[in-house]
């Protein structure tokens, strides 16, 4: 035998000593219905490599075995061959091919569903968590300080449209932004995603259109009466995450005596900012004085 035909008959003989260590080597599985994961697994693998795979069902004494060529033999009891046949959905398994992709294809909208339901189900505590992250909580720290000092005639704040999250209210209002992103994203996988990450990791969140509207993420806007001299104490953060508060004071002697007392404190018309972002909690109790010592020195006047 020539050299050429001595290596043709080697290459031959190599390939037949691999198709039957193939067909010795197929897989077999008994199945029940706790292996369900492993066996849709195996089956999935499958349909990465190709479409369509040749399939035979025998029928056994006491079970059914599904072979798939010659990679895959499960060997099925009876009482479980309805519970198995779940893996392929509409499929009957009553030709001699199966179309495995769309196995695969229906595998990928559940794991993808699943997905969602799970960003779904963490979008609600991260809204909540982001509400109280340190900067929210150091607001409501100095909003409460006001409302301690000053009584509440009322609240303004979804006048001018207000913030997303008001802080007298804060708890409904997550609740009520929660089902308005569900509305507009829940379906959306990507844009869900990148709310989630923003939220979390406290970005800008004036991209999304739910929050294009507003001027404000979160805060309160409160009329007060101390002395019959009407107080409306501002407090906010922006969608940029910044803070801003104010106090618009409608007297004119509290504005002066405020200015000739309290150096951290800038005065515009009829306003009052803070240098910095936040009025201090000292100030308010200097704040409250100058507004009684006004009255007190206009009533003598009279």
């Amino acid at each position: 035998m020539s050299f050429y035909g001595l290596t043709t008959k080697l290459e031959e003989l190599n390939k037949e000593k691999e198709r039957i260590v193939e067909t010795t080597t197929i897989a077999s599985i008994s199945y029940l219905p706790v292996h369900l994961g492993i066996v849709k697994a195996k089956i999935l693998s499958l349909a990465e490599e190709k479409p369509e795979w040749g399939i035979k069902v025998l029928e056994g004494e006491n079970s059914k075995i599904l072979e798939i060529e010659n990679r895959l033999k499960i060997d099925v009891p009876l009482e479980h061959w309805d519970n198995f046949l779940t893996i392929f959905k509409d499929s009957k398994l009553d030709s001699d091919y199966l179309n495995l992709r769309t196995i695969l294809n229906e595998h990928l909208k559940e794991v993808i569903e699943d997905d969602m339901k799970e960003l779904r189900k963490k979008l609600k505590p991260a809204l909540f968590e982001m509400f109280n992250d340190k900067q929210f909580k150091l607001l409501d720290n100095t909003i409460n300080a006001w409302k301690t000092w000053f009584k509440i005639s009322s609240y303004k704040t979804r006048e001018n449209k207000g913030p997303v999250i008001s802080q007298e209210r804060k708890k409904k209002d997550i609740q009520s932004l929660y089902g308005k992103l569900l509305r507009e994203y829940g379906d959306d996988k990507g844009n869900l995603e990148m709310l989630s990450i923003d939220i979390v990791e406290n970005h800008i969140l004036s991209a999304f259109d739910i929050f294009k509207d507003y001027d404000f993420l979160y805060g309160t806007r409160i009329l007060s009466h101390q002395d019959r001299v009407p107080l409306i104490f501002e407090a906010m953060i922006d969608t940029a995450l910044n803070v801003s508060q104010s106090i618009y004071v409608g007297n004119e002697e509290v504005l002066d005596k405020i200015e000739e007392r309290e150096k951290l404190v800038k005065r515009v018309g009829n306003v009052l900012y803070p240098v910095g972002e936040s009025f201090s909690f000292k100030f308010f109790r200097v704040f409250k004085d100058a507004v009684e010592d006004a009255v007190t020195d206009k009533e003598e006047e009279k």
